[in-house]
Order: structure tokens, then sequence, then C-alpha cells
């Protein structure tokens, strides 16, 4: 089944216009199977008969300036006639068209249609005509003299002129033919552009690729088998066939038969008539004269190229180069003095949407009075036509004149490629329900409102969202207030952000924010003198927003450490020179070293025996200063009298507010021993537990310490429900039971004194028998006056990690006490002197 060619346009790219494309890139880069669409060529025909010189009934003011007062003032009245609506009209068709596509890929001719029809302008071109141009050549047309014969006035005169013209190539479709006809080389020019069988046959012309490509294959295979200079010549006939052979094989892929080919080398245009109906049966009158004209005219073009049954491709004649019409878009604006349509017109026609009526022609029809209403209306055809939509930037803050300091709110129109609101629609925050998209003023089209809104000027520039297309806008109103203000601001190089009201999408929107806590769609910027609408991404990207990813290289958050707690253990496991007397002491006893290691490593188990490291595993240590100064005064190392009863004090207070219904802390504290951290109950429970720990840990520094727990027993009720041994910490006990009995003989007991602790470990790691289990430390105790070599003992620990890590060569454990061989796989027989490959 053959692609559509509006589909395969859209598969190039959602975000870039086709006929641009084509006309600014390179012949190479060009999508060849995309037909060129009808508002490539646009015909605007003006009704210059005598009706048309009829008042419009529409007054413009002018304002003029007195020069006493310096004050703006009405100084005449003009009616403008229905001649003057038209032309204002064509004019603005034109301003649209220039600033939205400046490249010149949508062209404009004007056609003035009166006794005869006759062109403003000779040619296609390649780029529109200049404003001041038309200016000119309309004022050259003079207003229509209403006094002469309308019977020999007719719009048909213009529309046969129009038909003329679209059936002229432009230079953007004659580099569209050049595209084709060398993608086809054996296209023959003389004969219509159809393929000359006399010089294709179906052996030199593959149907697919795949044979191409095997073909090729075989052929470069052999080429380099046999690189002789007799063959020389052979290659180059060869190379050029294959090259011909994958043009014409590349023209039978992307196009697959004649109905796809007509789609693609198509030749279609639009039609846009201003004139006055006054029934259906001038609608009916007039697309039956177009559907007469192109088949007329297709019938001549086809007879220049003297094959009467080619009627798809396309022709040359001698002086221009002319095609076939495939189709033509009508649309019939019909102009009314204002006041006429408000009455019973049975006479005027109705209004129909853009359909089909023919194989050739697809009609619309609209009327209008030439009021404020006539501008809205050609807007509606531009924006069908050229597939454009509406924008309206909302909440535009502007400095009022007249009231100095305020600031008023107003709202501006731009029109743009429809493309822009892709992202929206994709995400269905524009759909039918939703309050952002809404009727504009007369009703002909659909705008899509969008808030000013400014960035937070501490929002760093890696933090915005990237852009995904830019393209061109144009003002709805030119010369309006708001319009010109907006304008001006984006053409002194600044910026305008467009954010999406979320609370008026329907359904709520479920996109995520893109800049802050605003949701970004569009971005105003200006470039080279030409305001540009940027299409900001929205939404999750597979790439740069991937979940997935991000989760697993961001570092897993750490639970909250006691840290000024530890810093706390810290002091008070300081290490300090002992006193005199404490001096004298340690040398009476038997071992004074041991006296001064045990005093310090004492003090360290009796404080650490209950110390919870992270904050979620205790209660107390979370609001420490609620079970004040218990906590910090049992701490010291001789508590006084008074410290005895400010401890007695806190316990007393804690037991009393066991009766109250409020809790220790209304914050939410993490602790993993409360299932319910709201119930007071619960959390007396846990502090009196984690209480008696902490007191427990300084049990053993003195009387008072025991005095205090003791009373701490007795008042809170626990000493019947809790046993809780008051015995001293063992160091011996402890380093006994935590050192497992050694069943096998340790590795020094079966060497010899001189052997070094490299030489053991290589021993045994070239052993065929398993590493006996490593046994734990015991602790060396430095004896009085011994001598420590420090390098030795750094050294010796070194190489012991060393050499515990290490093993020997996987080639020589397989030898044994034979050479090991490099390489054992390799077999020398199989290899090939130099240059037998070659």
């Amino acid at each position: 089944m053959s692609r559509s060619p509006s589909s395969a346009a859209r598969a190039v790219s959602d975000h870039v216009d086709p006929l641009s494309a084509l006309w600014a890139a390179d012949e190479s880069l060009v999508p060849r199977n995309f037909s060129i669409e009808p508002e490539h060529k646009t015909v605007i025909v003006l009704d210059h008969s005598p009706n048309f010189a009829a008042s419009s009934k529409n007054c413009m003011e002018i304002m003029v300036k007195d020069s006493s007062t310096s004050q703006l003032r009405l100084g005449s009245v003009v009616e403008k006639s229905l001649w003057t609506c038209a032309t204002e009209c064509a004019i603005e068709f034109r301003r649209i068209v220039d600033e939205i596509y400046p490249d010149g890929s949508r062209l404009i001719r004007f056609v003035i249609s009166d006794f005869v029809a006759r062109f403003l302008t000779s040619a296609w071109g390649c780029k529109l005509v200049e404003q001041d141009k038309l200016f000119q050549l309309l004022s050259g047309c003079e207003v229509p003299d209403a006094k002469a014969d309308t019977l020999s006035c007719s719009i048909i005169n213009g529309i046969s002129m129009a038909v003329e013209a679209i059936s002229e190539l432009s230079d953007l479709q004659k580099k569209y033919i050049q595209i084709f006809q060398r993608i086809n080389p054996n296209v023959n020019h003389n004969n219509g552009g159809t393929p000359n069988k006399s010089t294709t046959s179906p052996s030199a012309t593959p149907t697919t690729l795949t044979t191409i490509k095997r073909n090729s294959f075989n052929a470069i295979q052999k080429l380099k088998i046999e690189p002789t200079p007799e063959n020389k010549k052979f290659r180059m006939n060869r190379l050029e066939s294959m090259k011909k052979k994958f043009n014409y094989a590349l023209r039978n892929w992307l196009v697959r038969d004649e109905e796809s080919m007509k789609n693609c080398m198509r030749n279609a245009g639009s039609v846009v008539v201003f004139t006055t109906l006054q029934s259906d049966e001038d609608v009916t009158m007039i697309v039956k004269h177009l559907t007469e004209e192109i088949t007329s005219r297709n019938k001549i073009i086809n007879a220049l190229d003297g094959d009467k049954k080619f009627v798809h491709l396309f022709a040359y004649s001698t002086d221009h180069v002319f095609a076939p019409i495939s189709h033509v878009n009508l649309y019939v604006i019909s102009l009314h003095p204002v006041g006429v349509l408000k009455g019973d017109a049975i006479s005027i026609p109705q209004q129909k949407p853009l359909a089909k009526v023919n194989e050739y022609v697809s009609c619309s029809v609209l009327r209008s009075e030439a009021n404020e209403s006539l501008t809205p209306m050609v807007h509606g055809v531009i924006l069908e036509h050229y597939k454009l939509a509406s924008t309206t930037v909302t909440s535009i803050p502007m400095k009022e004149e007249a009231q100095q300091g305020q600031s008023a709110n107003y709202d501006v129109e731009i029109f743009h490629p429809r493309r822009s609101h892709r992202l929206l629609q994709e995400m269905k925050l524009i759909g039918n329900e939703s309050k952002l998209r809404t009727r504009s003023a007369c009703g002909a089209y659909d705008t899509i409102k969008l808030s000013w809104t400014t960035p937070n000027a501490k929002t760093k520039w890696d933090q915005f969202s990237y852009s995904v297309s830019a393209l061109p806008i144009s003002p709805a109103s030119l010369h309006s207030r708001p319009s010109v203000c907006l304008t001006s601001y984006l053409l002194t190089n600044r910026n305008v952000m467009l954010e999406v009201l979320t609370q008026d999408v329907h359904p709520p929107c479920a996109v995520s924010s893109n800049v802050g806590q605003k949701l970004v769609s569009h971005l105003l910027i200006c470039h080279a003198g030409r305001i540009y609408l940027h299409t900001v991404h929205i939404g999750e990207h597979s790439i740069l927003n991937d979940a997935k990813l991000s989760n697993k290289v961001k570092f897993k958050k750490a639970s909250a450490m006691r840290v000024s707690d530890f810093a706390t253990l810290m002091k008070e496991s300081q290490l300090s020179y002992t006193s005199p007397s404490e001096e004298n002491v340690a040398n009476n006893s038997s071992s004074p070293s041991q006296s001064y290691n045990e005093r310090a490593r004492k003090h360290l188990r009796r404080i650490t025996r209950y110390w919870p490291i992270k904050l979620c595993d205790s209660f107390i240590y979370n609001i420490p200063m609620r079970f004040e100064p218990l906590l910090s005064t049992i701490r010291k190392s001789e508590l006084s009298t008074n410290d005895v009863n400010r401890c007695r004090e806190c316990i007393c207070a804690l037991i009393a507010s066991r009766d109250s219904k409020e809790p220790f802390t209304a914050k939410t504290i993490k602790c993993n021993k409360l299932k319910n951290p709201g119930n007071k109950d619960e959390q007396f429970r846990v502090a009196c537990d984690e209480l008696l720990n902490h007191l427990h840990n300084y049990v053993n520094h003195s009387e008072r310490h025991l005095e205090v727990f003791n009373m701490f027993l007795q008042i809170s009720g626990l000493d019947r429900a809790v046993n809780m041994s008051i015995a001293d910490v063992n160091l011996t006990d402890q380093v006994s039971s935590s050192t497992p009995p050694v069943t096998q003989p340790s590795i020094r007991s079966v060497e010899s004194p001189s052997s070094s602790p490299s030489d053991s470990y290589r021993s045994m790691s070239r052993s065929n028998s398993p590493l006996p289990k490593k046994p734990r430390k015991n602790i060396h105790m430095w004896s009085l006056n011994e001598v420590i070599n420090v390098a030795e003992l750094f050294n010796e620990r070194y190489l012991k990690e060393s050499w515990s890590r290490w093993q020997d060569f996987v080639g020589r454990e397989q030898a044994g006490s034979k050479a090991a061989h490099l390489y054992p796989n390799l077999d020398l027989s199989k290899s090939h002197r130099k240059g037998d490959n070659e």
C-alpha cells in the first residue's frame, strides 16, 4: 500500500516545514515522496467591477492634532468603498504570509478582474511582491468606475487568469522536478517525462534494494580478488552501471506505483476571490467555469508536448514551463455593505466550509459585511489555508499614560504555524473542553490563551527547559497599541515566556512544571529582526528525564546521625596525662601500662554500653531538652549533692507527666521503636526504657551515680519488672569470649624461624590445600621499656596484607617445575606469509 504524501511529509519532521526545507536545503537531503501542497501557489482575484465602487457604509474617523491645545480631535469622517475593503484584505493576506514564511516557500499573485483580467505581477518569482510595490500597483488600478457597464464586467475573467497562473511552474517546483529527474536518469525529457522503454530493460532494472545490494557486494568482492590492470576498465564500467541501477532502484523504492507518482508530482494551487454574490447560483456558476478552465488548460498543456495520452507528468513548451493542474482550492469571499446581512436577504448565498466538489475543485463560500468582522473572517481563511494557529498572549502588563503609576493587563493575538501546538495537543492540554481554547471575537476560528509570565531571576541557565522548534509569528492586529508595545518590547532583544495556567485545563493537568513552579510551553524572542515563537519541551523526555536512570545513579539518603552526641562522646573519652598521685599508684601496681590502658578502655566501654548511632533508633536523643538536666548531669565523673537533687527533681517531674494527656513533643519524630508516634503512653514507655539504659552507662562511675540509677528504678516502678546487672565491664572476659578457639595450628608454628612473611604467604598460595581460617587478632600489650621499630612494624603489616591477596600466574601453577609456554593454543603452521592476502 502506497504512502500518502501528507503522511510522508509529516514523517520528515514534526517541526520542519517541508516546503521550506525543499527550498533551502541541499537537493540530496530533500524527501522525494511528499507533494507540494496547494498553499504553495495562491492567486488572489479582486473584483474591479462597478459593484465594488459602492460605499461599504463603514466610516473611518481621521484624527488630527490641534496646534493650540496639542490634543487629538476628530478631523473628518471618510466612508470606505467595497474596493478599498477588498484591497485591505489582500494586503493583510500578503502581510501575514510574508511574516510567517519569509523564505518564499509560499507565493501569491494578484489578479484584477473587470472588462478583462490582468496580473499585477508578471510571474511567480522566488519571493513575495514587496509591500510598497503592491501599494503602487493597486494605486494604479484606481477606484472602479460606478458608471461603467455592469454586464460587461465579470469575475469569470479573473478566474481564467488564475487558472493560467496555477498551471505555470514556480522555481520551487522546477527544483523538485530536477531532483526527480536526477534520481531517474532513464526519463525521456522530450516525451513528457515518461521512462524510455527502449533503453530500460527488465534485467537492468532491479525491483528491490536487496537485489542491488547482493549484486553490488558480489561485484566488489570479485574486484578485490582480481586487482589486475586488465580489469581496471571493467571496474570503472561496472561502477557506473551500479550507480545508474542504484538511482533507478531508489526511485522505485520511493515511488512504488503510478498512483503514488501522480500524488508526488501533482500541481495544485489555491484561488481566493473577493467579489459580491447574489445567490447560490453564482457560486455554482463560478465552480463550473473553474472546472472547465482547468480541463481546457490541461488539454492545451498536453497538446504542447505532443502526447495526448500523457496527463499526469510534466510537459515543456518553448517559452514557459507548465504542468497539468491536479487540484484547486477555491475560497469565495462575498463582500456586502454594512447592514445588508441583517435583513431577510434570501438571495445571499449561504456559507459553506471547504469541501471537495469534483476531481479538480474544492470550494468554500464565506460572506461578511465590510466592517470589523471582515478582518477576522479573512484571518480564518488564512489559518485554514496555510495550516496556521492562533495564540493569545494574556495578562500583558502595560502602563497607562492617563493614570500615572498604574498599569492594566492587555491581550495580544499572534499567528504562527500549527506545529507549535503539537506538544500541547499530545499532553491533552488544549482539548475541546479546556478553558485554554476559546473562540475568537467574531467566532471565525479558535485561539489558545497562554499567560504572560516572568521567570525567577535566580533560575540558573542549565535548569531552563530546552526548545524544540522556533517558528516565525505575525500579530493579528498590526496597529493596535498592545500589539505595538509587545512587538517593540521583543525587538529590543528581550523575551517573553508563555505559561499554561493549569487551573484552566480540563480535565486537570497531569504535566509537571518545568520552570520553577510554572509550566512554560512557549517563549517569544527576536532573532535577526524577526520575532519567533520557541516551543519549549513539556512533559517527560525519554532520555533526558529518565527516572529509572536517575534513581540508579542517585545516592541513597543517609539516616540522621547523632553528630552532636558523638562530639560529646569524644570529649568524655579524651586521653590526657596522668596526675602525680595517679602515677605513683600506677608505679606501685604490678603492671602500670596495663593500668593506664584498662582505665581508658573501661571508661569507653562503660559509656557505650547503650549508644545508638542513628537518631531513628532512639527517642530521647531526638528531644534532649525535654529530659534535661538528667542527660547531661549524669555524664559527670563525680556528682555532688546538688546534682543528685537536680536529678531527683527531673525524675519526679517526668513521672508526674505520665498522667498528662499531652505527649512529650508535638512534632513528628521518625523513631523505629514507636509504632504510633503520637501515642503518649507509648512515648512514655520508650522514654523510660531509654533513660534507664542511659543511666546504666554511668552506674559504675561512683556511688552517687548508682544512687541516681536506683532512684529512677524506684520512682518509675521499674525495679520490679527490670533485672539489670550493675557489674562493671571486664576487659579480659570480653576479649576471651570474642576470640573463637583455633583448631588448626597457626601459620608461624609450622614454619622455620628464618622464613619471612612473604615466603610463608607465597608457599601457602601455591599449595593445593584449602586456606585455614584467619584467626582473630589477639591484643598485644607492649611491656615497659620495650623498644619498637615503627618502620619494621608497619612494613610487616603491609607485607602481610599485600601477600595475602597475591595469586600466582596460572601458567606457572599448571606447569609445575617445568617451563611455562606462552600462547599454548597458537598454531604457527596456519599463519600466512606477509602479502599472501594482498
